[in-house]
């Protein structure tokens, strides 16, 4: 009586020929899961700064001039900055403030203050974080006026991305990010 036992398994070889193609689709996954988040962040900055664009817009429509800063120009905009200390922000190898005086003059035209993109990106080899607002142009009162050194700046990450339609000059991309430069005003 010769009986045939049948092995009811699978080989290791089966078995390691499932596992080789999940790990294939994992990591495919997480490379479109990074490119998704990515592209949210990028997302979340440009809709920050067209808020941004519309209160200076609003606030040079009834004044005649841009909220001059008055503790720290360029200064950052927003809230909620930490990077490189509480109420700081830096682009690059320049650390910026936050000017409450400039903030409280665009609050009138902004519904709430955006809370900053909290995402670090490299420039330049230092790590950077905010948008910037610079009020260099101004007239002989001191007034922040409409001019080539009055701007805004942001970072998006990512080489090449559309900054938006606040681009004031070329972006300038380093380290595989774009650094973006607008009209406070947009396009005025």
């Amino acid at each position: 009586m010769n009986k045939k036992i049948k092995n009811k398994g699978f080989t290791i070889l089966e078995l390691l020929v499932v596992i080789s193609i999940i790990g294939i689709i994992t990591s495919v996954a997480l490379v479109t899961l990074g490119a998704a988040r990515q592209k949210a962040r990028n997302t979340k900055t440009v809709s920050q700064v067209r808020q941004y664009v519309n209160a200076f817009s609003q606030y040079f429509n009834q004044n005649g001039y841009y909220p001059k800063p008055t503790v720290s120009n360029p200064t950052c905009l927003g809230v909620g900055y930490d990077y490189p200390a509480a109420g700081q922000c830096k682009i690059g190898a320049t650390t910026y403030s936050v000017d409450a005086a400039a903030m409280t003059a665009l609050s009138t035209y902004i519904v709430g203050t955006p809370a900053v993109n909290k995402q670090v990106i490299n420039i330049n080899g230092n790590a950077s974080m905010g948008v910037i607002y610079d009020c260099s142009s101004v007239d002989a009162g001191g007034n922040c006026i409409t001019g080539p050194n009055t701007s805004i700046t942001w970072m998006l990450e990512g080489n090449g991305v559309s900054c938006g339609p606040t681009t004031l000059a070329p972006t300038i991309t380093t380290e595989g990010n774009t650094i973006c430069t607008g009209d406070p005003g947009g396009a005025r």
